[in-house]
């Protein structure tokens, strides 16, 4: 203990301190209770804001996750069709290459996109690391497993789908290969 002279008695302002320290101590705690029962009795629904506990609304959620997650597991899945290049082409000349290496006439290295398909079917993340890229795609794949992932709103991505592609020798291929190419010539002429 401090004191302002030898006989161990604490001085006036250190005891003043001390019980100014005291009071605010007292005052803490006294809020801090204070607070915890006013928690406390709202939580418990004593005066609570809307018709549930915490406890009910906690089991209402879950209930309503269960309730939906059934109902979505008991309808048809769709089909996902194909256009069938995959097997018409066996250059893969339709297929999704992007990065894979290509030879000069910008076919896709077969091996190559063997080790793509390899790793898509088992969706093993050390497959994924055997991809052979092309030594030119710097940046590599960008979230090529993002298809095994789960959401925790809504359905499934898996229990929606979409048309087929359009064939490689389709009409709606062509006209959107078009399209494109207008697009990349007038793109900088003012209008």
């Amino acid at each position: 203990m401090i004191s302002n002279d030898f006989t161990g008695k604490p001085s006036s302002a250190l005891s003043k301190t001390i019980k100014s320290l005291c009071g605010a101590t007292a005052v803490v705690a006294f809020t801090t209770i204070t607070m915890v029962a006013t928690t406390s009795a709202v939580y418990a629904g004593e005066g609570a804001i809307g018709p549930l506990t915490p406890e009910q609304r906690a089991l209402e959620a879950y209930n309503l996750r269960i309730n939906a997650a059934d109902q979505n597991l008991s309808e048809p899945l769709p089909e996902h069709p194909h256009n069938d290049d995959e097997v018409v082409y066996a250059d893969k000349i339709n297929s999704y290459t992007k990065g894979l290496p290509h030879n000069a006439d910008g076919i896709v290295d077969p091996v190559a996109y063997q080790s793509l398909i390899d790793a898509l079917t088992s969706g093993d993340p050390a497959d994924f690391d055997n991809i052979k890229m092309s030594p030119f795609a710097e940046l590599g794949l960008r979230n090529p497993q993002a298809a095994y992932s789960y959401f925790m709103e809504g359905k499934d991505a898996h229990s929606f789908t979409m048309p087929a592609a359009p064939a490689f020798d389709s009409a709606w291929q062509a006209s959107d290969a078009i399209e494109v190419m207008w697009q990349a010539i007038t793109r900088d002429v003012p209008y």
